[in-house]
């Protein structure tokens, strides 16, 4: 029997790598697993040949098991320390900073050196036409579909223990947030940081050029 096709979502934490396995996990063909990681170092518990699998991981190793399919994707650290904040995330920008250079770094690398790695830019998912995501559908050999978008919020899906509610739950229940954001149609949020980010953030962004120079590299403009 053949091996299934195995998709591994990858990117900084927060990056979108949650709802891109989510639209994945919608087509029929493809068994979406929730818990994080669990498909790398062996199957999903339950799983048979029939159907490929998607999962993710917020890490992005500097080699990968053979025999995936690597979906990379990363977004505006704007956007991404906005959420944090939001969320009462307990991490400095000190420390964010380094690992989203040094992953998303990694990233472009592996893309650009490996057939079997895709990355795309969060903010392009939300194209009108769905260019970007018929891409990478394309990529990892499924057929792409309107409804996989326009029909999200139909289809439930978990982020490890979070549980499924009808409204928006506090955004500092992490799990319980992620999954509800997930299972919602699906929009574009980036750009809120503009109007939404505190100014001691912002200065502290505007104030430094690796950052700066990094984001320019990644098409982002500058705070």
């Amino acid at each position: 029997m053949s091996e299934p096709t195995r998709i591994l979502v990858t990117g900084v934490p927060h990056s979108g790598t949650s709802i891109l396995r989510k639209l994945i996990g919608n087509h029929p063909d493809v068994w979406d697993v929730s818990t994080e990681c669990i498909c790398i170092r062996s199957r999903p518990k339950g799983f048979t040949n029939e159907k490929a699998f998607v999962c993710k991981v917020t890490t992005v190793y500097k080699t990968w098991p053979e025999g995936y399919l690597i979906v990379g994707v990363y977004r505006d650290i704007h956007d991404i320390l906005l959420g944090m904040e939001e969320r009462g995330l307990d991490t400095t920008y000190e420390e964010f900073r380094r690992e989203y250079i040094k992953q998303n770094t990694r990233l472009l690398e592996h893309a650009a050196t490996k057939d079997n790695v895709i990355v795309v830019r969060y903010e392009s998912l939300f194209d009108s036409e769905h260019t970007v995501l018929k891409r990478v559908f394309g990529f990892c050999g499924l057929s792409f579909f309107p409804e996989i978008v326009t029909e999200n919020h139909l289809r439930k899906a978990l982020i490890n223990r979070g549980e499924i509610q009808d409204e928006e739950p506090p955004r500092t229940s992490h799990e319980d947030f992620r999954t509800w954001q997930i299972n919602s149609p699906f929009k574009q949020c980036g750009g809120r940081w503009k109007t939404e980010m505190s100014q001691e953030l912002k200065d502290k962004i505007r104030d430094d050029k690796e950052m700066l120079d990094f984001l320019a590299k990644l098409g982002y403009e500058q705070a």
